[in-house]
């Protein structure tokens, strides 16, 4: 995955549960185990977002800052504590959405599982391709350690519900992020067109430096 700028690398860069879960775009939270890989060497101090003007959020027990320029949605799930649709020019789109809930599993299980939602550039619509590669980094952030990953290819969804048939989406884009804060983590996941996930690369970075857990 090099055609994204290598930001998070160069720059200052858990969840098996027992019952399917909605996850960030509909998938099943739910997923064999993986073993965990090795953490890599945390990277330098990640840049901060762009602008100073911002929309505040967060729940009981942690808050962050979103760019101004996202748009607020209502929560498509339970599972969702924030929800926002990124600025896109027409014919594309992207969406974030924060998740925190009881009964997560490993950081690289989830990952891995978010990375397997898409295939490489040219897979056959049967999925006999592989997944695609993706960047990983690790920092801290207000003394929470956060793992944070990007991929793209052709994304296969379901939807929120997962009841529909497979819908395929060329020229998608991941960025991920994992906050193990104290007691349940939070989940941020961003996917959607390259084209807007790069875009909006540097404010997902920034609203990562501005999360704050709560005691």
């Amino acid at each position: 995955m090099k055609s994204l700028a290598l930001l998070l690398l160069a720059a200052s860069l858990p969840l098996t549960a027992c019952s399917k879960k909605e996850d960030a775009l509909g998938t099943s939270l739910a997923a064999p185990a993986v073993a965990e890989a090795p953490a890599p060497t945390p990277a330098p101090a990640l840049p901060a977002a762009e602008g100073s003007a911002a929309l505040a959020g967060g729940t009981g027990k942690a808050q962050w800052t979103a760019p101004p320029t996202w748009t607020v949605e209502a929560p498509a799930s339970s599972m969702r504590v924030a929800q926002w649709e990124l600025p896109a020019p027409a014919g594309k789109e992207a969406e974030c959405a924060m998740f925190h809930f009881s009964g997560g599993g490993g950081v690289d299980d989830n990952i891995n599982r978010w990375i397997r939602q898409f295939d490489r550039p040219g897979t056959p619509a049967d999925g006999s391709g592989s997944p695609p590669d993706g960047d990983r980094a690790i920092r801290e952030v207000n003394g929470v350690k956060v793992t944070m990953a990007r991929t793209q290819g052709t994304f296969k969804t379901q939807g929120v519900t997962m009841a529909g048939p497979v819908e395929r989406k060329e020229n998608y884009a991941l960025f991920a992020a994992i906050f193990e804060a104290p007691g349940d983590p939070y989940f941020l996941k961003c996917v959607g067109h390259t084209e807007v996930i790069a875009a909006e690369e540097k404010a997902m970075v920034g609203l990562v430096n501005s999360f704050v857990p709560k005691q």
